[in-house]
């Protein structure tokens, strides 16, 4: 093959998204270790797949629009940092290849060259031993090389094989892989991208696997799941002979984790069908009893709509001097964010992300000449950056909160009657004074900063930073407020939100905890939260 034409590419493309959709289970479970964050695949998949139905359905005239809408569908859809950065990759590869009207083997390390560059510079601190890695490895590896006597196959035969040797080292190079046995999530999705390219450009695309032909006969039709949070996770299960199964206990089990559960037994296969918040504990409880045949697992709340849910205030004719923009999920705290005057909540957060445009959508809704946006996670904050350099008619801070909690006291410091610089100030100023917490329900037997994991013990986190585990939720609670309050021994208010898998009664224990042993006000909230039996602060 000695030139990529319009067409190949648009094969190209699909083929690697559907690589990346059949397996984008399989990359979610690499980092959902210990706790049930795993949705890199599903964001990368969520990605590639806005530009390839795009590419379905669309002609294009020039090889250039072809790039420039990939590029940009991928932005739109981009979820998570992982998909941020992926957009970026092709971003890259459209300014590599501007103007071209074919792409040959020639021009094929310029853009990889420009891949990896635009990939870098889309983080503000790159952390190596992620798909950033992978991307720079890939090229640098390519330059030194490439033969002019190649062929376009045999370059990105070439791309595969160094993508493949540089993932597998990421473990050598960010020690918390290391510490739990796995290669990075983005840099094993951008090899399953790569590798689906290339099998497009050798004649043989890769289409939607069987297994997700398998699970859809066997759920019928695809389900919406309106307002619910969580996975539908569906299992082909196949029994091993030597290992003893009772159907009656499986089932008990199974519906302690989750709901709408069906399990059917055909001999030694059996099936499973189950909404859950936390994938992993299901997966890993019915692996004792053999091997999977397959395995789907989608995100309730993405599956509903293609859009996260968004809930605005009524618009006003008249422009506010400045409002704010939250990522929230559980709806006490969404609740409580509504009755803080928020302008706009993108329902996501934690395992469901929201893409670009949904934060495009909340700015172009929100009446104001300055604009705040809270992130509250991690994995938005790169998301809501990448938006807010596409709007250029208004004035835009993210404030880079990584947690509700955060986000809940950046709120109540904002005044819609202040400009851009003075809410900056009160808001940062009071994100100084907060200890955030967190407990969640582990999900792998690991250990991570030398602390002891096991599946189904409670996880404390402070500051997103495990600090140890505990088999009691109460005696995780205080552990975690022992070790908050005497980092804030000046504290005067501690907030407790309890979750959706946490009651009220459980939060009165901890209330009795605290009275008991320290003098600070105590405040308790329904969160209703997914994934987080309790969130914490201390001010």
């Amino acid at each position: 093959m000695q030139k990529i034409l319009i067409n190949d590419w648009i094969s190209a493309i699909i083929s690697g998204s559907n690589n990346m959709q059949n397996n984008k289970n399989r990359i979610d479970s690499l980092n959902v270790f210990p706790v049930p964050d795993g949705d890199t695949g599903t964001n990368m998949s969520s990605t590639i797949k806005k530009a390839a139905d795009t590419l379905e359905n669309s002609k294009f005239s020039t090889l250039n629009q072809l790039l420039q809408s990939i590029s940009k569908d991928m932005l739109l859809g981009a979820r998570g940092n992982s998909g941020v950065i992926l957009s970026q990759i092709f971003k890259g590869f459209s300014e590599g290849w501007k103007g071209l009207d074919a792409i040959e083997s020639h021009n094929i390390i310029a853009g990889f060259k420009e891949a990896s560059k635009m990939a870098y510079a889309s983080v503000i601190n790159p952390i190596e031993g992620t798909i950033l890695t992978v991307i720079r490895e890939t090229y640098e590896n390519l330059d030194k090389k490439i033969k002019s006597s190649m062929n376009i196959i045999d370059i990105f035969e070439l791309a595969l094989k160094f993508a493949r040797k540089s993932c597998d080292n990421t473990p050598n190079l960010l020690p918390v892989l290391k510490e739990v046995g796995v290669v990075d999530s983005g840099g094993e999705g951008l090899n399953i991208i790569i590798e689906g390219i290339l099998a497009s450009l050798k004649g043989k695309p890769i289409k939607i696997s069987n297994e997700d032909i398998k699970m859809q006969q066997f759920t019928g039709e695809l389900e919406i799941y309106d307002g619910e949070f969580g996975y539908c996770t569906e299992l082909i299960l196949k029994i091993n002979n030597n290992i003893k199964f009772n159907k009656i206990d499986f089932i008990n089990r199974l519906s302690k984790l989750g709901n709408s559960l069906v399990v059917v037994q055909d001999e030694e296969i059996v099936k499973i069908h189950i909404h859950t918040l936390q994938p992993g504990q299901i997966l890993n409880y019915s692996q004792k009893f053999g091997e999977f045949d397959a395995i789907k697992s989608e995100n309730m709340t993405i599956q509903a709509s293609d859009t996260k849910s968004q809930i605005q205030s009524p618009v006003s004719d008249k422009k506010k001097t400045s409002a704010i923009i939250s990522c929230n999920s559980g709806s006490g705290i969404i609740d409580l964010m509504k009755q803080y005057e928020c302008d706009y909540i993108i329902e996501g957060g934690q395992t469901n992300n929201p893409s670009a445009q949904d934060v495009i959508e909340a700015i172009n809704y929100v009446n104001a000449d300055n604009i705040f946006i809270l992130p509250n996670n991690s994995n938005i904050i790169l998301t809501a950056q990448q938006a807010a350099k596409i709007i250029k008619n208004k004035n835009i801070k993210v404030i880079p909160t990584k947690t509700q909690l955060a986000g809940i006291t950046a709120i109540l410091n904002f005044s819609s009657e202040l400009n851009l610089e003075d809410n900056l100030e009160e808001i940062e100023s009071s994100l100084k004074n907060l200890i955030a917490g967190q407990i969640t329900t582990a999900i792998k037997d690991t250990k991570i900063n030398n602390i002891k994991v096991k599946s189904g013990d409670y996880l404390v986190m402070i500051e997103n930073n495990i600090v140890g585990c505990k088999k009691s939720l109460i005696k995780a609670g205080e552990f975690l407020l022992k070790e908050m309050l005497s980092q804030k021994k000046d504290s005067e208010l501690i907030s407790i939100y309890y979750g959706a898998d946490s009651s009220r009664v459980e939060a009165n224990e901890l209330e009795k905890f605290i009275v008991s042993n320290y003098e600070v006000e105590v405040e308790i909230y329904n969160g209703d939260q997914p994934i987080y039996n309790f969130l914490v602060s201390v001010e």
